[in-house]
């Protein structure tokens, strides 16, 4: 007899379906997918749906609700066919998960959160998981883990001249982020009021002129610096030093990082009021090198070729299993 909870979850997703049929007409269990002698229930797909009903719930529009909805149905089934199919290859294989090792990777999740067991009992009961479950869910990606290091990983290699090779085609992206050496001098917006189209144009007139005057005598810079900026380094001639890119509005940074022209850029308007830059001096970005990165790279091209050969090995995986969907 099916469970008052999976009655609930079944009648929430036949309306995020947009079924029209009665409530005793709604389909509580059947088989959803046979993989190889085993079958992925229409229940075990809605045991993996309940943590999003309520996000699903929040869509509006029915059309799109309902597309949202078959998207999700469809991923977790597919999911679940993957799950049966490691399963099968784990006893294939004599691969097991012991209580012993859930039990370190528990410990492991609370050493990478920095709680105490309480607490994640705690956190999880307000997502709705007991602890039983969790620990089901957690032996279930040892096993993932397991199987896949014996069919994946072990025949997974990357030698040096791999890591130099992808070195050289990444070096641009491996640089030392470019730093600028930058004065600024940063008036204010004008205030929200009935004047102020005025008051802008005002400021905007005066920003002018400063460039101007800027531009023919750029050593002027610090001396109108402390005497107009409002920039929290006015009072050290708007002098900022060597910095990095995010550190000035968007607008400002696009336009001092945009180019590789030293001197006066301005005016820029950004949200915070009206700028105007002095790029003193640019600090060319450089490759790390090699030895520094090595051992990052060599396992970020580890990771991805496992990534790549483990979805390989699954559809290879799946090709020899006979899987039927029920539509």
């Amino acid at each position: 007899m099916m469970s008052r909870y999976l009655l609930v979850v079944v009648g929430a997703l036949a309306c995020l379906a947009g079924s029209a049929r009665p409530a005793h007409a709604v389909i509580v269990e059947r088989i959803v997918a046979v993989v190889g002698k085993d079958v992925v229930l229409l229940s075990e797909v809605n045991e993996r749906i309940r943590p999003y009903l309520r996000k699903l719930l929040s869509i509006k529009n029915p059309t799109e609700r309902e597309k949202a909805f078959h998207r999700l149905q469809r991923q977790e089934l597919e999911k679940l066919i993957e799950e049966k199919l490691l399963v099968q290859e784990a006893i294939r294989r004599k691969v097991e998960v012991t209580g012993a090792e859930v039990k370190r990777a528990i410990q492991s999740v609370l050493r990478q959160n920095k709680v105490g067991y309480k607490e994640l009992v705690s956190a999880l009961k307000q997502q709705g998981i007991g602890m039983a479950k969790y620990r089901a869910r957690l032996s279930r990606q040892i096993l993932r883990l397991k199987v896949i290091n014996l069919a994946v990983r072990s025949r997974v290699t990357v030698t040096d001249d791999d890591v130099r090779a992808f070195y050289a085609s990444q070096k641009r992206r491996l640089g030392v982020q470019q730093k600028v050496h930058v004065k600024v001098i940063r008036l204010a917006p004008p205030p929200q009021g009935p004047d102020r189209a005025s008051k802008r144009a005002a400021r905007l007139a005066l920003v002018a002129r400063l460039v101007a005057e800027l531009k023919a005598h750029p050593e002027q810079f610090g001396a109108l610096a402390s005497r107009y900026s409002n920039h929290a380094r006015a009072a050290g001639r708007g002098d900022l030093g060597f910095i990095d890119r995010g550190r000035l509005p968007p607008t400002v940074d696009r336009r001092i990082f945009g180019t590789k022209a030293l001197g006066i850029i301005g005016p820029v308007e950004a949200d915070d009021g009206f700028y105007i830059v002095d790029v003193v001096a640019r600090q060319a970005s450089e490759a790390l090198p090699f030895a520094q990165v090595k051992n990052r790279l060599k396992q970020q091209i580890f990771v991805q070729r496992v990534q790549n050969q483990t979805q390989k090995w699954l559809r290879e995986l799946r090709k020899k299993t006979y899987i039927d969907i029920k539509e």
